[in-house]
């Protein structure tokens, strides 16, 4: 997936990705217990996996990969478009109906009826599209500090007072429906091409705590690797690039607040958005967790306010308030299909006159 930060956002190599952190009341992560050398110690604890309850802030949520028709439902579950504009559905069921629209967009006595089944099933269901996304950036870790338990994160990669992130779908650049003959990106009216996430707080991330045990099984396996290079080839640098992680972060999406065209061209959607939480593994599969925070958790408030003792601020890390208003999973959206008899267009029969 490709993102980038831009100064509102850092430039990022490679974002890819994300961004991403902040928030309320962090809960504490858990050491992870001395380990034989040849099994990896374990990750921070997560929650245990509880069904949903209605008005938990706990609940597990689906976060969504981001994607061309992701991003299509996500601006209409944001109220980007109008149910009145034909456009607009003509070119979501292209996005999202591929094979319906390819059989019929180009018959408008036919297509006039699979439009108003997409107006329908918009009115239906856009409310039930997605708003919450997993957005993955690649991060380079450095040296370790013994004192503070740190991993300091590589210059190129930190995030540092950011409020706006770029984030483009894994196929941004693929075939929408078929190809328009003209050899660039496709851009579909009405459709940003990319989301630029705004945050109401600036984010920093210069480095993550990872405890001893876990820290040196990371170096350990980083180091086979490292190894395997030229002898000319091992030195500092190239040791730090073999120090590879991912941040995984989870955004929540909520309004819409405009659209513009970036210095590559491209439309972009400006949203505000909330940072639910964020895990950072060593690998790109998920295998070995080396960080996590879930800024959503309420911290539990005490009975009676202790006196001559003041709150302490949240720590910078901590700048996102958890979102009171996060439902669970999303709903299930109805698959969409013609409305008319036997679910296909029937084509006219030659005595019948065409509805206009």
């Amino acid at each position: 997936m490709s993102t980038s930060f831009r100064k509102t956002v850092v430039p990022f190599a490679v974002f890819a990705l994300l961004i991403l952190l902040i928030g309320s009341p962090v809960s504490a992560q858990t050491e992870p217990a001395a380990a034989p050398a040849a099994e990896a110690p374990a990750s921070p604890q997560t929650d245990a996996e509880e069904p949903n309850k209605p008005g938990d802030p706990n609940a597990k949520y689906i976060y969504e990969k981001p994607s061309r028709q992701k991003f299509s439902r996500l601006y209409w579950s944001l109220g980007m478009l109008d149910l009145k504009d034909n456009e607009s559905i003509d070119n979501f069921l292209q996005i999202n109906e591929c094979d319906i629209y390819k059989d019929y967009f180009f018959n408008e006595f036919e297509w006039k009826n699979v439009r108003e089944s997409g107006r329908i099933f918009l009115g239906e269901n856009k409310n039930k599209f997605p708003i919450r996304f997993e957005i993955i950036q690649p991060l380079f870790l450095g040296e370790y500090d013994l004192q503070s338990k740190n991993f300091e994160i590589l210059e190129d990669y930190q995030i540092k007072e950011t409020t706006r992130l770029e984030i483009f779908p894994n196929d941004y650049a693929d075939v929408v429906c078929q190809d328009d003959g003209s050899g660039k990106v496709q851009q579909i009216k009405n459709y940003p091409i990319g989301v630029v996430a705004e945050f109401n707080r600036p984010l920093n991330l210069v480095s993550i705590p990872v405890s001893p045990d876990l820290a040196k099984y990371y170096i350990e396996e980083k180091m086979k690797f490292f190894k395997n290079l030229r002898s000319a080839q091992q030195n500092q640098e190239n040791l730090y690039n073999t120090r590879d992680a991912y941040i995984f972060m989870h955004i929540k999406f909520f309004a819409y607040k405009d659209t513009y065209v970036n210095r590559d061209n491209y439309t972009m959607a400006e949203i505000m958005a909330v940072l639910e939480g964020f895990e950072v593994y060593a690998d790109r599969e998920k295998k070995l967790l080396l960080w996590t925070q879930d800024f959503r958790k309420k911290k539990a408030k005490p009975t009676r306010k202790p006196k001559d003792k003041k709150e302490s601020a949240p720590a910078a890390t901590q700048a996102v308030k958890p979102d009171d208003a996060a439902t669970t999973e999303e709903e299930a959206v109805d698959p969409f299909s013609p409305q008319t008899p036997g679910g296909a267009i029937p084509p006219p029969a030659p005595a019948e006159t065409p509805v206009q």
